[in-house]
This record gives C-alpha cells, sequence and structure tokens, in this order.
C-alpha cells in the first residue's frame, strides 16, 4: 500500500474489512510468531511480551523472534494484473536481536535475515 496508508492507499491483495462486511469475500492467513527472550531470574513464570518489549526491567531482553504466514485470495488491479485475479501472499520474518550490547548498557539492535520477507504472486506462480 502506497505510504502505508491501509485505510485508503491503493490495495494490491485481499479486501479491506468495510468491502467483507458488505459481502466481498475475505483473505484469511494461517500465521505462527515465535518469540524467544532473556528473564533474569530463570524459573519465574512467563513473561507477558508487552512487558518485556516495552517495559523490560533490568536483565530482560528479546532475543529473537519470527513470524511466518501465508495466505490466498484476490490480486487487485494495484497488482497489475486483472482485479479478482487468484493470488498468493508469503510473509516470512526473523529478527535477530544483539543482547549483549543491550545488557551492556548500549543500544538493542537486531538483524533482519530476510532481506525481502513479503511475497504476492498470481495463484499459479509468475509468467514465464
Amino acid at each position: 500500500m502506497a505510504g502505508c496508508d491501509p485505510a485508503s492507499g491503493p490495495l494490491e491483495f485481499g479486501r479491506r474489512a468495510q468491502e467483507v462486511l458488505a459481502g466481498a469475500t475475505a483473505s484469511l492467513a494461517d500465521a505462527i510468531f515465535y518469540a524467544r527472550y532473556l528473564v533474569p531470574v530463570p524459573g519465574r513464570p512467563l513473561q507477558d511480551l508487552v512487558q518485556i518489549v516495552f517495559f523490560a526491567v533490568p536483565g530482560e531482553a528479546i532475543a529473537e523472534t519470527r513470524f511466518k504466514a501465508r495466505s490466498h485470495g484476490e490480486l487487485r488491479a494495484a497488482f497489475g494484473v486483472p482485479d479478482g485475479t487468484p493470488g498468493k501472499l508469503k510473509i516470512k520474518e526473523k529478527l535477530v536481536f544483539d543482547t549483549r550490547a543491550y545488557r551492556a548498557g548500549g543500544n538493542l539492535t537486531f538483524q533482519l535475515e530476510y532481506p525481502h520477507p513479503l511475497l504476492v504472486t498470481p495463484a499459479g506462480g509468475l509468467p514465464p
């Protein structure tokens, strides 16, 4: 979506909520989210992920996150194909955080391991 405007930017895949509420078919996805984090005291109950990301106490830090999703749905004219063309959407992201510098009082930095995490294609694949 141009300018990251989900409400009014050009849509390349699926339908907006208001279109689905009006009867259009939704493009639903299977998704998995994984997080590995550090805690200062082993054996404590699982922490709330929001607590660790936004309100971490000393010694807590995110070490790695992964997100994968796969969906089938309609491609839209903004994708460059006829509106309604069957399509696939795949997302695969892995962020590895440098917790060594963070534990030493520095900034928490991360590396994105998949440089092109989003793939949208016609359902039959790309033309040769």
